[in-house]
Formats: C-alpha cells, sequence, structure tokens
C-alpha cells in the first residue's frame, strides 16, 4: 500500500532498530549517548507529558524464576517518539534508571518523578539478553 507523510505517520509503531543517531533542534544522539537542552526535557516532562506517556507502553517484566518484577518491557514505541530518539526498541527491557533498579510500579513512577530534577539519567536496558547502557546529559 501506499504511505503517506501526514500527521498520522507520527502514531504508527515503529519497526526494525531505532536509526544509529538522531539530531534535532535541542537532542542529539550518537549511538548510546544523548545529550538534549533544558528546555526539550521541559517539553517532554510538561506540556508534551500527554504525548510522551502515550508514545510507548510499558509492561511489567516478571522474572520467571523469582516471580518479582524486574524491570519494564517497552513495546508499542511509536515512530518519532522520545523513545525511538533515545535508541530504545521495541521488547528493551528498562531494569535501572541512575542506578535504581525498577522493582515495582510505584517505585518507577516515584523514580520517574524525580528526574524532573537529574541533568544526567543512566537507563540499564537489557536488549536479547545483553545488557546496554544509555546515557542522557541535559544542559
Amino acid at each position: 500500500g501506499v504511505t503517506s507523510r501526514s500527521a498520522k505517520s507520527s502514531s504508527r509503531i515503529a519497526k526494525g532498530p531505532a536509526p544509529s543517531s538522531f539530531r534535532e533542534d535541542g537532542f542529539e544522539r550518537k549511538g548510546s549517548e544523548v545529550k538534549m537542552t533544558t528546555e526539550y526535557k521541559n517539553r517532554l516532562i510538561g506540556d508534551d507529558l500527554t504525548k510522551t506517556l502515550q508514545d510507548a507502553k510499558a509492561e511489567p517484566n516478571i522474572d520467571k524464576a523469582t516471580g518479582r518484577l524486574r524491570g519494564f518491557r517497552v513495546t508499542r514505541i511509536r515512530e518519532n517518539s522520545i523513545y525511538l530518539k533515545t535508541g530504545l526498541q521495541n521488547d528493551d527491557i528498562v531494569e535501572e534508571i541512575n542506578g535504581n533498579a525498577l522493582t515495582s510500579v510505584a517505585g518507577a513512577m516515584n523514580l520517574l518523578n524525580s528526574l524532573r530534577s537529574e541533568n544526567s539519567i543512566e537507563i540499564r536496558v537489557v536488549r536479547n539478553g545483553s545488557p546496554m547502557t544509555f546515557s542522557i546529559g541535559v544542559d
């Protein structure tokens, strides 16, 4: 089928791997290193927060051996979303943010709220069984 580049293109689910780098006004990523401006970050968690939260789905990842929550599996990542721009891919499991293990939904929400004041964010992810770290710097 023919796909048109309309406003709806931003709501499509991303296919395949994230690009190896991405750049736009206020945001730049090379590999797993991200730099963004304070204004860009504040827009993500301020005016655009609803869109930010809707641009991917986070499902609790339950460790089969222990039955405990161990991070969140990211799915339904939308094209042109902050998740794809940062380098995350569908089925990545976000296990840790700034050294804090994600072991409960309430803990994850508290941690996300605490990131509002952080200028350095490190996200530990497991992709296809292999650990990776994404570093985000805000200036």
